[in-house]
């Protein structure tokens, strides 16, 4: 209530009580939020989540500050130097919780935590107080393969995701080819959390079916796993253009982008829902300002839900 006589909203007139200055407090904002975020004109994916998770924190009337990414060298955690006024905007308690949606270097962290502001992280890297990621549907998706009769399943992944699950693929993919597990493991040379310019993502893409056409008849997959909608269409288009057949593959599509999922080359996707991502991301933030007891840490986990086509 004091928050609200400040902002000018309410008067406190003693015993007599609160009253409304203004029966019109339309515009005003109870809450700020900071998001931490990249610059993502060529990343679909990522600047509809974005917006879907400004949406959000709109219709709860929670004002947002974006701190955007200055150009920069890639690095695999960012420190103050690339987002202008962060560090200001948290010694001044502008912001009351923070939002990032990429990885953050340690001292980021630790000055919000002596600050007494809370990190809500949204993303695959592990080590922050509270987070907010998607399952995996790499090991489900073999899975499926195999219970419908495919033996050469493949994977195709981000170094990164190979990297962190390397464990959890080759047990998935080793019933299948034993130690050349990792010949059926493919690489897209580049990650989810530093997307390349357009048109260097489809020379990247390339390598994916180039791989597999350079195998002979008798090696090549029977299956894939894609969990790229982009990636999985354009691997389809590649080898139909080079006039082989692509083999059934489990794709991850995204509700909100209207890329096919009519293709006969798909025995099934996942798909992911940006408003309930969305939606689970913001919700943890505003609880973290509104209930400090749970910014110990809590893992969100969204589980994207496999269908088939009709």
């Amino acid at each position: 209530m004091h928050a609200l006589e400040r902002a000018g909203v309410v008067e406190m007139r003693g015993r007599s009580g609160i009253f409304l200055k203004d029966l019109e407090v339309d515009g005003y904002y109870g809450h700020t939020v900071g998001i931490v975020c990249w610059r993502l004109p060529s990343y679909p994916w990522g600047s509809l989540l974005q917006q879907s998770i400004d949406f959000r924190f709109h219709d709860l009337h929670y004002r947002v500050m974006h701190f955007i990414r200055n150009d920069g060298g890639l690095a695999r955690k960012d420190g103050f130097s690339l987002f202008p006024g962060l560090r200001r905007s948290l010694a001044n308690k502008t912001i009351e919780a923070l939002l990032t949606l990429v990885p953050l270097e340690q001292e980021v962290i630790d000055y919000c935590e002596e600050q007494g502001i809370p990190v809500c992280y949204y993303g695959p890297q592990e080590g922050y107080p509270n987070t907010v990621f998607i399952s995996p549907v790499t090991d489900d998706a073999v899975r499926r393969l195999a219970e419908a009769g495919y033996r050469r399943p493949a994977i195709v992944l981000s170094p990164e995701r190979i990297k962190a699950r390397q464990r959890q693929i080759a047990a998935s993919l080793r019933p299948f080819h034993g130690d050349a597990w990792q010949n059926y493991c493919w690489s897209t040379q580049t990650d989810e959390l530093s997307p390349p310019p357009q048109d260097k993502r489809q020379r990247i893409w390339n390598q994916i079916g180039d791989a597999f056409l350079k195998m002979s008849p008798q090696e090549r997959p029977d299956s894939l796993v894609i969990p790229d909608d982009f990636l999985a269409n354009h691997f389809i288009l590649q080898l139909l253009s080079s006039g082989i057949q692509p083999p059934p593959i489990i794709g991850l599509f995204t509700r909100q982008i209207p890329i096919s999922r009519q293709s006969s080359h798909l025995l099934g996707w996942y798909e992911i829902d940006l408003e309930q991502l969305a939606l689970l991301t913001v919700n943890l933030t505003t609880e973290l300002i509104s209930a400090p007891e749970m910014r110990q840490k809590t893992r969100l986990l969204y589980t994207p839900i496999y269908t088939t086509p009709p």
